[in-house]
C-alpha cells in the first residue's frame, strides 16, 4: 500500500515482484478490517492505449448483448401464453437474466405471476445440470447465445467464448487463463532434462503464460500452482 501511493518510483522500498496467488485478499483488507482502510494508487485513463483499443469494442458488445437479451425476453414473454411451453419459457428469460438482469421488460415480466418462480425453478435446474457429467449436462449451451454472464451476487462478469471472439476476433485466447496442468506434467516426467533444466522451463512457461503461476523445485521433481481455465473478467 505504501508503494502504491508514491510520487516517484524513487521512493518505492519493495524489489521487483515475485508472484503469487492471494485469494480472498478483499475480505482480509476490507471486510474483517478493525480500522477503515483507504487504497489509492493509479488506474487506467482515457490515454492508455489498452483502453482506446477496448472501450470501443466493450461498447460495442454491450450493445449487441442488450439487443440479444431483448429478443430473449420477447420470446419467453410469447412462450409464456402456451401453458404447455411455460417450462420453456422459465428457461429462456433465465438466460436472458443472465444476460442482462436489470433488463426493464425483464422485470416488468418477473412481477407477473407465477413467473419469478419459473425463472427461479430454471436457475435450480441449471445448477443441478452443472453438477453432472458433461455428457449428461443439457443446459451447458444456455450460455452459447451471450457474449457475457452477469453475477450481480459476486459482482462479476463472466466473459463467454463469443464474447471473447467479439472483443479479439484475430486471438480468441487473450482473455484465456491457461491450464498449465499438461505441461507442467510433461516437464515432470520428462527424464531426458536435468531438475535445473525443468524448473528453469516451468519459469519460464508461468511466466509467458500467467504471471499468476508460479515455479519450484523440490523432493526430485518440480511443481507449479495453476489458475483455472474459465474465462472471467470482473469490472
Amino acid at each position: 500500500l505504501r508503494d502504491n501511493m508514491v510520487f516517484s518510483l524513487e521512493q518505492r522500498v519493495q524489489r521487483e515482484y515475485v508472484y503469487a496467488m492471494i485469494d480472498e485478499v478483499d475480505s482480509i483488507l476490507i471486510d474483517e478490517a478493525r480500522t477503515p482502510l483507504i487504497i489509492s494508487g493509479p488506474v487506467g485513463d482515457e490515454d492508455s492505449v489498452h483502453y482506446r483499443g477496448f472501450n470501443p469494442k466493450v461498447a460495442e458488445m454491450v450493445r449487441r448483448q442488450n439487443e440479444v437479451v431483448s429478443g430473449l425476453v420477447a420470446e419467453g414473454e410469447k412462450l409464456l401464453e402456451d401453458e404447455k411451453k411455460k417450462h420453456d419459457a422459465g428457461v429462456i428469460l433465465y438466460q436472458a437474466q443472465m444476460g442482462g438482469p436489470k433488463n426493464k421488460k425483464l422485470a416488468k415480466l418477473l412481477n407477473e405471476t407465477g413467473v419469478k418462480q419459473l425463472v427461479q425453478r430454471a436457475e435450480l435446474d441449471y445448477l443441478a445440470d452443472r453438477k453432472l457429467p458433461t455428457k449428461q449436462q443439457s443446459m451447458r449451451n444456455i450460455e452459447e447465445s451471450l457474449f457475457f454472464v452477469l453475477d450481480e451476487k459476486g459482482h462479476s462478469v463472466h466473459l463467454t467464448d463469443r464474447g471473447a471472439a467479439a472483443l479479439s476476433p484475430n486471438d480468441p485466447d487473450l482473455f484465456l487463463v491457461p491450464d498449465l496442468s499438461l505441461e507442467i506434467h510433461q516437464l515432470e516426467h520428462d527424464e531426458s532434462k536435468s531438475l535445473e533444466e525443468r524448473c528453469r522451463r516451468g519459469r519460464s512457461s508461468s511466466s509467458t503464460s500467467s504471471p499468476a503461476a508460479s515455479c519450484m523445485a523440490g523432493a526430485g521433481r518440480t511443481g507449479c500452482t495453476r489458475p483455472s481455465r474459465r474465462r472471467k473478467a470482473s469490472w
